[in-house]
Order: structure tokens, then sequence, then C-alpha cells
């Protein structure tokens, strides 16, 4: 959204599109990604949040040529991100009924 830094970006080679799959011992702790998602989550609540109406209907300033498509506006990925971190929390919790955990 051009709104700060990009937080842990070492995460990109590990879990951004076109990585490998690694042993399980290869990624960092769990806990320690559950904390980093949490603050991302709300380092984009407050971006998003702070967002003027005028600004949804911009492109991002990190746009390439692969934002022309559907995501070509903040107002889009704002939508598309909320919808994505709901995907993953529904993964999440069935790996965790799975494991015979009541919460995660």
């Amino acid at each position: 959204m051009g709104k700060g830094e990009l937080l842990f970006p070492e995460y990109q080679k590990l879990f951004g599109q076109g990585s490998r799959l690694q042993p399980p011992e290869s990624y960092p702790p769990v806990s320690e990604l559950k904390n980093k998602w949490n603050m991302l989550f709300e380092k984009n609540k407050k971006i998003y949040s702070e967002l003027k109406d005028h600004e949804l209907d911009e492109i991002p300033e990190n746009a390439d040529e692969n934002f022309t498509g559907y995501f070509k506006t903040k107002g889009i990925v704002v939508m598309a991100w909320n919808l994505h971190q709901m995907y993953h929390g529904g993964q999440l919790g069935v790996l965790a009924v799975k494991a015979g955990k009541k919460m995660f």
C-alpha cells in the first residue's frame, strides 16, 4: 500500500510464490510464525483503517505487470487480503482439530 516497510521479507523465500516445500525442521517454530502473523495483521489493520476513500481506487505503489488483472486497486487488495487471512485461519482450525486441540 506504500505505507511502510515490508515486515519479515525473509519469509518470501520460505513461503512466497514459487517457494519449495521444505522439511518441517527447516521452518521457524509455529509460535514464532503465529506471533509474526499477528504483528503483520495488526500493521495491516492499522494501514487499512487509515486509507481514505479515494485511495481505495488507486493502484498499489508496489504494483508491477502482475497487477494488471483482478488486484488492480488498493480496495481490491484489502478485500482479498482479508479473505486470504480467513482462508488460512480455517486451515489452521482444521489442523488444530486434527491434532486434537480445541483452539489454536
